[in-house]
Formats: structure tokens, C-alpha cells, sequence
């Protein structure tokens, strides 16, 4: 059966295979029902589906770099087939989503904007994409969200910033993944200008505002109250 390359694929993640038996001259459905599948390892499940195989198989968390999983195809009546084997080669690495977006936003306090999220994935195996955790923003600010992305896929998810408040933030949104701890942080600077409403609200908490044009203005009636 030989050696295949399966490319990427991340630490927690689980591989979904399916293998296909053709038959030809000696070669009968029921020859091919009888074959089934052992591995040295954790999380590994097989089952026959007519003339195809499917295999999952749960990548270890601790696993990182260069890995192969060893396949023993056996007929389950001795002497009926000759064991064959079989190596998935793969690359065990974290770094299996790219995400490109805008990471500056400019808007008012009390606006909406939206950040589109475009995300790749490089890995063999499907997995779902939560945002659910952020950094250096008020609670509340950005809404959730989940993706599903199977392997190589390219998915796109909208993310909408609601602020309030005026200010500079330095937001850090997380990327969390359904099949492990291995988070992708993206940053977002976020500028928040002050509206009308704001400005009022600061004056009722006893800051006033004075447009720079009235400044002389206020000034001189200072000076003519204290020579009063």
C-alpha cells in the first residue's frame, strides 16, 4: 500500500481518512469486508463502509514536527489475506490557520463597524474556530463567533465592535480551536472618537468643554473678575 504525505496537520486535531479497496480478478466485496485496521496509539477508531475503510485518528497534544502513523491492514481470518502496511507521514505544527484582516479601526463611541476575518487553513483536519476571549477591550465590545473550516478551506467571519467609550485600544482578539488550548491571537487597534453625547456627559460630570475659538473669550472675563 506505500507511504503518503498528508501535509500539515495540528497537535489535538483529529484525521478523517477514508481508504478504497477496488475489486478486480480474485478480488470479491466480501474479501474486502473481512480487512480491518490495527495502530499503536491513542484515539485511533476504524470501520468498514461497503468496500471503504474509514480511519480516524487523534493527533497526540504533546506531539510537535515530523510524525508517522504505522497502518497494519489484516484479514480478520487467518491465512485468508497477507497483512499490508502502511505510514501516513505528516507535519505536526501549530502554526496551521493564517488569518488576514484590517487590524486598525477608526470610529465613533456608540457606532458599529464590522472586522472581516479571512481565514486558510493548511491543515489535513477539520476543526472549528471560536472567538470568544479578547484583551485590552471592555467585555462586550466585540461579539462571538464560531467557524467550521475543513482542510484547506477558506472561510470568512464578521466580527462586530460596538464601543461606547472614547479612547485608544490596543485589543488583542483570541482564536481559540474546539480540538486543543492553542490559541492565535490577532491585534486590533482600535481608536474610539468622542461624539456629542459624550462630550455632554462629561460636561454633566463637571468637566466642561470650551471650544478653542472661545478661549480668548473666557479668558478676558476671567482677567476682568479678578481685577473686580
Amino acid at each position: 500500500l506505500g507511504e503518503f504525505d498528508l501535509g500539515n496537520v495540528a497537535p489535538g486535531q483529529t484525521l478523517e481518512l477514508v481508504f478504497s479497496r477496488n475489486t478486480g480478478p480474485g478480488n470479491t466485496e466480501s474479501d474486502a469486508s473481512i480487512f480491518w485496521e490495527k495502530v499503536d496509539g491513542i484515539g485511533f477508531t476504524s470501520s468498514l463502509n461497503g468496500m471503504d475503510i474509514d480511519v480516524t485518528y487523534k493527533i497526540p497534544a504533546a506531539t510537535r514536527g515530523n510524525y508517522a502513523l504505522e497502518l497494519t491492514l489484516e484479514g480478520s481470518e487467518v491465512g485468508t489475506i497477507a497483512p499490508h502496511k502502511m505510514t501516513l507521514k505528516m507535519y505536526v505544527t501549530e502554526d496551521v490557520y493564517s488569518f488576514g484582516y484590517e487590524p486598525s479601526l477608526v470610529m465613533s463611541a456608540g457606532t458599529t463597524e464590522d472586522v472581516v476575518v479571512k481565514i486558510t487553513s493548511m491543515s489535513a483536519a477539520s476543526d472549528v474556530i471560536n472567538f470568544r476571549s479578547t484583551e485590552g477591550i471592555p467585555s462586550g465590545w466585540i461579539n462571538q463567533n464560531d467557524v467550521v473550516i475543513g482542510p484547506g478551506e477558506t472561510k470568512m467571519v464578521t466580527m462586530k465592535v460596538t464601543p461606547n467609550e472614547e479612547g485608544m485600544y490596543n485589543a488583542k482578539i483570541k482564536a481559540g480551536r474546539s480540538s486543543s488550548a492553542i490559541q492565535d491571537v490577532l491585534p486590533l487597534n482600535v481608536r474610539v472618537k468622542p461624539t456629542l453625547s459624550s462630550k455632554l456627559k462629561a460636561f454633566g460630570e463637571g468637566f466642561s468643554i470650551i471650544p478653542v475659538i472661545m478661549q480668548p473669550f473666557y479668558s478676558l472675563l476671567s482677567l476682568l473678575g479678578a481685577i473686580a
